[in-house]
């Protein structure tokens, strides 16, 4: 039990620093058109992003939250981008989308997180001989799915 303990929490280490510093992961039109239906959508990234959203910052990184009508036109290289769809969101349209390579991996704070893997994206880990390079959660306010994994907490 205390191995797959040990083995649960170095994969979100790894994870955490494969997020926190893989650049220009994603091509942001992709992004955007791979992921439809969601209420919003926070951006991570280092470069000031000229846009009319709130930034807050957190050292270097910036985190930049727009509705799915108000995102910003320019290019910007991101260090990660979480998406946020309701809670009526059936796992089955996740399921569709990583083209059924979405898997359980742990409980944190009480929300079941799945973790999959995308080939839009050219940055990932191998945990279990599986590539992964995105997570997803399941909140009592909805879904939240992070690229390359859920940044901004649950």
């Amino acid at each position: 039990m205390k191995k797959i303990a040990f083995f649960n929490a170095m994969f979100l280490f790894v994870l955490i620093f494969v997020g926190l510093f893989a650049t220009k992961i994603f091509d942001n039109k992709r992004i955007f058109n791979l992921c439809q239906n969601y209420q919003k959508v926070t951006i991570v990234s280092h470069q000031n992003i000229d846009c009319s959203a709130e930034k807050i910052s957190n050292g270097n990184l910036n985190y930049y939250t727009f509705n799915s009508q108000n995102l910003p036109q320019q290019n910007y290289n991101v260090e990660g981008i979480v998406f946020y769809f309701s809670p009526q969101t059936s796992i089955k349209y996740f399921q569709k989308l990583f083209k059924s390579s979405l898997t359980k991996s742990t409980t944190i704070q009480g929300i079941e997180v799945y973790h999959g893997f995308h080939a839009d994206f050219n940055k990932y880990v191998v945990h279990k001989n599986k590539k992964v390079n995105a997570q997803l959660a399941q909140t009592s306010e909805g879904w939240i799915l992070g690229f390359p994994l859920i940044l901004t907490g649950f």
